[in-house]
């Protein structure tokens, strides 16, 4: 009945867990004591006649090699290994290998450049037939066999990942849905584990042991940042989805970072023009080319409006981030740079705006060479207007736009696929006018490429008003879906990605600017309703410089989303921070890590069950008090609590501390503060055990927040607290731990 319960259970609280799972092995790019092993069973186990090892494997970087999996043979004769080599003298890729250790080796299977680049996962299956003298090699679907004379039979065996006493040389590679299969016994690890240094099988029990661990989990949850870069100048960010490469375009050189290598390499130009970079400047890889395009909506204007110079943080007497026309050399507003000589040519020499316009959306159509801009802000409205510049025909002109109107906004998120345009969310109004308000949209658009024969069929009447000239640059506005529940994070990357052409499923980072420091976040839309959720844990992020973005990016190639975000230090919009963040693709939401993370974090079964049979017993009692948690609660990734005689939503992670104030607490967030009528024992029973922790008899944090601990104090961003002396000690071995 017990093992009925615990295999029950266990089914149960894996409920939520997608298929974003597995073990991931640190390399040779750390220490050999800070390498990844994983012996399975963490003893020699007999395996009688047979053994089958099946697994996904994927690899996350080409060059480092060594073992992957190792067979040990308590006799010491039946040692085996599957190891990847990597062919440094050409650009064939790899081979997988199956050795007899010491003796020769058995299959070398080539891996190509593009599997092990892609991290695509490959499966697996080793079978050591010992009966019949017989090793078995399945990789994807090719099948390999050959006559093998074991030394022994029947031994007994210890499987390890990583590595191992035979060899410390481990290749950049992941492991999923591992199953080992003897003739007599069966074990599945799918691996879909947080923390925890033993895997769990589909029954809920533990085995094995191993030596840090990085669990894959994490990565479609948790932001990581990949890459930091202070810089005295202005730049343009430009994504290369193919080579996974990202440009930072300034003024007299090119800095190219390499999300394979993580390598930075800086050359300079060879300049022959005005090369203007402001923080509106835009920029586009033409890849099929080899070249990348840059434009500004405006080269020329000095900001003599003091009321737009404070809105800019601009200060009297300073230097705007626009660069007076150079007298030596010609400027331009459209120029290409040509990555094989690094040499500019200039392209269009004519203001394309009256004014500067900040954070519209643009995009390049590479097959007709036109650059489209919508909306933004400029000169104290907000836009809807969208612009082309057709690079063939020198020609830059307002597009019409027939059908739904799409009200002016700036921060929205747009996606563009080669036929279509999306436009999503951003803040403006109806009206255009910054001083009438703004409104936080939430709304989706399309926009249609129109026919000369649509556009006569839809729109006959004003079809004898329109420039026939200009039929290339007609669009039909369709308003698939709006929302009027107001959303506050509303401020949007400028990109807006899809991971997969073949769904409805958009993804953009989203954010705040009702403080100096906020939080972004990954939000998923789909094209079909105005439903979304927040994915992945948040980013902080400054909004005090007017002149501070966030992009998003996709690469196919290494299956991840990156976010770039450019936070300006000074008044001049020159020095500047540059950080890049990287999530695997299918980022999960809080509650489904939040999910992962309790599970697995059991150990002790007693009190495994334990927790069920109270779930019960509650359950049959029927109600539950307000001021004490459920299971449901933890699994929960907000609260509901009363204030200002409102039921107010609040998400846990959005949650720094809660504080006591007599018969009330106060909840602080990056953005609101909150006082409830409870006391601070009642209400921490409505958090998270393993999220929020009690540092002092007045106050509880949130431990995910903690950015620094020094001596008796911990810091959330800018915010210290106090850690009691009864609870110094813990507080510290949890967040240290």
């Amino acid at each position: 009945m017990k093992r009925i319960l615990l295999t029950v259970i266990f089914c149960l609280s894996f409920k939520l867990v997608h298929s974003q799972s597995g073990l991931k092995f640190n390399s040779n790019n750390f220490s050999k004591d800070n390498r990844t092993s994983f012996n399975v069973f963490n003893r020699p186990v007999l395996f009688e006649n047979q053994v089958s090892i099946k697994f996904d494997l994927s690899f996350y970087n080409k060059i480092f090699i060594g073992n992957i999996l190792t067979l040990i043979d308590t006799s010491g004769e039946n040692n085996f290994s599957f190891n990847y080599n990597y062919n440094f003298n050409s650009q064939k890729g790899g081979s997988l290998n199956i050795n007899h250790i010491g003796q020769q080796k058995i299959f070398s299977v080539p891996i190509s450049e593009k599997k092990i680049n892609t991290e695509d996962w490959i499966k697996i299956e080793i079978i050591f037939d010992f009966k019949n003298e017989l090793v078995r090699f399945i990789v994807g679907e090719k099948k390999f066999s050959v006559r093998r004379k074991f030394l022994t039979k029947s031994p007994f065996y210890e499987i390890v990942f990583g590595k191992s006493k035979f060899n410390s040389d481990i290749p950049a590679f992941k492991i999923r849905n591992l199953k080992i299969n003897g003739s007599k016994s069966q074990y599945t690890f799918q691996l879909k584990q947080s923390e925890g240094n033993q895997a769990v099988d589909d029954k809920g029990k533990w085995y094995g042991k191993i030596s840090n661990p990085y669990w894959i989990a994490n990565d479609h949850y948790k932001w990581k940042k990949i890459f930091e870069i202070e810089l005295e100048e202005n730049y343009v960010v430009v994504f290369d989805s193919l080579d996974s490469r990202i440009f930072l375009v300034a003024k007299d050189k090119l800095f190219t970072y390499d999300l394979m290598t993580g390598f930075l390499e800086k050359k300079n130009y060879d300049d022959n023009i005005d090369n203007i970079i402001n923080p509106n400047t835009k920029g586009y890889l033409n890849h099929q080319e080899n070249k990348i395009i840059l434009y500004n909506n405006k080269v020329d204007e000095k900001i003599e409006n003091n009321l737009l110079r404070k809105k800019l943080g601009l200060n009297q007497g300073e230097i705007d981030f626009n660069t007076t026309k150079s007298s030596k050399k010609k400027s331009f507003n459209i120029r290409e740079l040509d990555l094989k000589n690094l040499s500019w040519t200039g392209l269009y020499d004519s203001d394309i705006s009256k004014y500067q316009i900040f954070h519209d959306n643009s995009f390049f159509d590479k097959k007709k060479e036109i650059i489209y801009s919508f909306g933004g802000l400029g000169n104290f409205k907000f836009h809807n207007e969208l612009k082309f510049y057709d690079l063939k025909n020198s020609l830059h002109q307002e597009m019409e736009i027939f059908g739904d109107k799409i009200n002016p906004r700036y921060n929205s998120a747009s996606y563009f696929d080669g036929k279509s345009i999306y436009i999503h969310g951003g803040v403006g109004n109806i009206d255009g006018d910054e001083s009438l308000g703004r409104y936080y949209l939430n709304d989706l658009y399309k926009l249609v490429f129109l026919s000369e024969i649509e556009l006569k069929e839809n729109y006959s009447l004003f079809f004898d008003s329109i420039n026939t000239s200009l039929l290339d640059y007609r669009i039909l506005s369709k308003k698939i879906w709006s929302s009027t529940k107001t959303n506050f994070s509303s401020f949007s990357s400028e990109n807006m990605v899809k991971t997969s052409l073949n769904d409805n499923i958009f993804y953009v980072m989203s954010f705040s600017k009702s403080s100096d420091i906020s939080h972004v976040k990954l939000k998923k839309i789909s094209d079909e309703n105005s439903k979304f959720r927040y994915v992945g844990d948040s980013i902080s992020f400054r909004t005090d410089k007017e002149a501070n973005k966030v992009n998003l990016f996709h690469s196919n190639k290494r299956n991840k989303l990156y976010s770039v975000l450019i936070q300006y230090k000074d008044n001049m919009f020159k020095s500047n921070n540059l950080s890049i963040y990287s999530i695997d693709e299918k980022p999960i939401d809080f509650k489904e890590f939040l999910s992962i993370k309790q599970k697995t974090s059991i150990t002790n079964t007693l009190y495994f069950v334990a927790i069920i049979l109270i779930i019960c017993v509650f359950t049959i009692a029927g109600k539950f008090s307000s001021n004490f948690s459920t299971d449901q609660d933890l699994q929960k990734d907000h609260i509901f609590v009363r204030h200002n005689r409102a039921d107010i939503k609040i998400q846990l992670e959005d949650i720094n501390s809660v504080e006591a104030l007599k018969d009330y607490v106060k909840i602080i967030t990056p953005n609101e503060k909150y006082i409830v009528h409870n006391n601070l024992s009642t209400f921490q029973k409505r958090l998270p055990t393993n999220i929020f922790i009690r540092i002092h008899r007045s106050t509880l944090i949130n431990k995910n927040k903690v950015t620094k601990i020094d001596k008796d104090l911990v810091y959330i961003d800018n915010h210290y607290y106090k850690i009691g002396d009864s609870y110094l000690n813990e507080v510290k071995k949890i967040l240290i731990s």
